[in-house]
């Protein structure tokens, strides 16, 4: 299968503004916050730049990124509140796959077992742990080992295709915060066939014409990943 490449958006990850502090284990943690990935792309672009999506598995290590998230200087009021994909997944019954003894979630979580949400992320407001759906696209923290400086990452986000007839034409650009949404204002249309959703300028692009989404595609330092 060909992956449309129209559709993709670039976005240059070389100059990073990142929290930064040492852990006392010897791990450095940096606060992502040029782009938004979802749990597997974000625990990829860690892995590429040498590190590891950072696992809290202590009180020592949530209270680094606890203070790399207070020097985290932000544009806008909201930013205050967003979340970062911190290393840990859960199982279908909300325990943590590592096995780790160590929590930190919110007196509110883990949420339902049915909402499908196996990912664990960190808020800046509350500094506590809320499982969330894996696809969703958040800021993340990495995680290197002492002395060991960020590799560049360069990385590409679109979508894989399967054609169905003639290819689809855009008939409107809306903002949208996530695929989730686009796919919601796709769904609420008659006329709309297919979307794409651009997490270089949250953008969802709506089409006219059949071409069946098949799955998320990431392209990371030439490593395209497989449709």
């Amino acid at each position: 299968m060909k992956m449309n490449t129209g559709i993709f958006g670039l976005v240059a990850l070389t100059a990073l503004l990142a929290a930064h502090v040492m852990a006392d284990d010897g791990l450095r943690v940096e606060l992502i916050t040029s782009t938004r990935l979802n749990h597997r792309e974000a625990g990829y672009y860690c892995k590429l730049a040498g590190g590891e999506l950072a696992v809290p598995s202590s009180a020592e290590m949530q209270q680094k990124i606890v203070d790399a998230m207070q020097h985290l200087k932000v544009e806008h009021v909201t930013d205050r509140y967003q979340y970062f994909w911190l290393g840990l997944k859960e199982d279908v019954n909300n325990n943590l796959l590592n096995g780790q003894s160590y929590k930190n979630y919110h007196w509110t979580q883990p949420g339902e077992k049915t909402r499908r949400e196996d990912c664990v992320g960190m808020q800046t407001g509350t500094k506590k742990w809320y499982d969330k759906m894996c696809p969703r696209p958040y800021w993340f923290v990495c995680s290197f080992p002492k002395g060991q400086s960020r590799r560049p990452v360069n990385i590409i986000i679109g979508k894989c295709f399967r054609p169905a007839g003639n290819d689809a034409e855009t008939y409107a650009t809306k903002d949208a915060t996530d695929p989730v949404l686009c796919s919601a204002m796709c769904k609420k249309e008659s006329k709309c066939q297919s979307f794409t959703y651009s997490a270089r300028d949250n953008k969802c692009y709506l089409k006219s014409k059949k071409a069946i989404l098949t799955k998320m595609a990431l392209t990371i330092s030439g490593n395209k990943a497989d449709c």
